[in-house]
């Protein structure tokens, strides 16, 4: 790694520690003032840093092109559900960069394995942001997932994102295809 990529690792690290301490603000405020609050003051900056850092860091340090959504409809009012194979520990940022050309990253959601939220910096804003965290049990999964369903949709959140195969997936393991 060179001193581009020790450059940029710190960054993703600086930023995504300030987001760790803004939405631990934005938490403590959201217990007093309402979760609404949170949504409304909270949830659009995280969007806007989010955006700012793998859209912009990923261009500068990372020399990677940026996905995009083009085409001819205006898609910022509709709703997806983005299901890709989860192969490598980047994937996210390119789904999420692709997201983010249609729509504010804080109308994105994701599914995630409850692991994921032990992750420092990354996991912890996931974890305060309100992603959905899965064990991988259908019976201690099944209430959790009924209500971040009910909340996803009386909140407004349009796009989902998951990785139904829940790990990363090589050639060697080969999964059933869905017709």
């Amino acid at each position: 790694m060179g001193i581009k990529g020790v450059i940029f690792w710190l960054l993703v690290c600086l930023l995504y520690g300030f987001l760790d301490v803004w939405l631990l603000i934005g938490r403590v405020v959201g217990l007093i003032a309402g979760d609404k609050v949170f949504h409304k003051l909270f949830m659009p900056v995280y969007g806007v840093i989010w955006t700012f850092l793998w859209k912009n860091l990923m261009l500068k340090f990372g020399n990677m092109p940026l996905p995009r959504i083009t085409g001819d409809k205006d898609l910022t009012d509709e709703s997806a559900l983005v299901m890709a194979n989860h192969v490598s520990p980047i994937e996210f940022v390119a789904i999420g960069c692709a997201a983010t050309s249609v729509m504010p990253m804080q109308k994105v959601r994701w599914v995630q394995k409850k692991s994921v939220i032990y992750v420092p910096f990354f996991g912890w804003v996931n974890a305060m942001t309100g992603e959905c965290s899965l064990s991988r049990s259908w019976a201690k999964d099944q209430e959790n997932m009924g209500k971040y369903g009910k909340w996803f949709v009386e909140s407004g959140q349009k796009w989902l994102i998951i990785f139904p195969e829940g790990t990363r997936a090589y050639d060697q393991l080969e999964c059933p295809k869905v017709s």
